[in-house]
């Protein structure tokens, strides 16, 4: 039964940069993501959810269950983006875990500048390991085209999307995200074979070039 239930059941994951770049954005982001709990409990949701906040310093914060995931009153914004150590320490969660669908949405408004653990060929590494024996849909939310354009996973994303500075927006994208992921788990999940990440790949290279806008 244990199997079964990690077979068919989602773990979603999000990532938010907590930088002192989004300040201006600081209630944006408070509300945006309680708007993000509220929804996934009107939709019933029982996934296992992990908040990951970043800036120098990656925190991982306790795992919870919906209905039950906390809200936020407060988070504190400084600092610079880890954004390679805060994927580094998701992708080595999912690694080393027994959950076969995850759902990966990372938010952030500004450039990789102060990773000390991880490096993009880390990331490389662990995603080839990853996706081995475990569907990982990964959203990558941009503040625009240009940082979308300097994310160090492009290879790896199944979506890109530039939410415009509209934090708000970018949360509302990041639950579609979730919804989406644990839809698509509830069908027999297909395990993809193992491929090797290179620039050449054309269906690489097509995620790498797919940006979508929010409206």
């Amino acid at each position: 039964m244990l199997y079964l239930y990690l077979k068919m059941s989602t773990w979603d994951i999000l990532i938010l940069d907590k930088s002192g770049s989004m300040m201006p954005n600081k209630q944006n982001l408070i509300n945006g993501f309680n708007n993000l709990v509220d929804e996934q409990k009107k939709q019933g949701s029982t996934n296992k959810f992990t908040l990951i906040t970043f800036s120098n310093v990656v925190e991982v914060h306790h795992e919870q269950h919906f209905p039950d995931v906390d809200k936020m009153s407060d988070i504190q914004i400084k600092g610079q983006t880890s954004l390679i150590d805060a994927i580094g320490e998701a992708y080595t969660l999912v690694k080393n875990n027994e959950h076969k669908n995850v759902s990966l949405t990372i938010i952030t408004d500004g450039y990789e500048n102060s990773s000390t653990k991880y490096t993009r060929e880390n990331l490389n590494v662990l995603k080839e390991e990853i996706t081995e024996n475990i569907q990982m849909n990964i959203t990558f939310i941009g503040t625009d085209e240009n940082c979308i354009k300097e994310n160090p996973i492009n290879l790896h994303t199944t979506r890109s999307i530039d939410y415009r500075g509209d934090l708000l927006s970018a949360m509302r994208s990041a639950s579609q995200n979730i919804t989406t992921t644990r839809e698509e788990s509830l069908q027999e999940p297909l395990v993809p074979p193992k491929r090797k990440i290179t620039a050449e790949d054309p269906q690489n290279k097509k995620n790498c070039t797919d940006i979508c806008s929010i409206e």
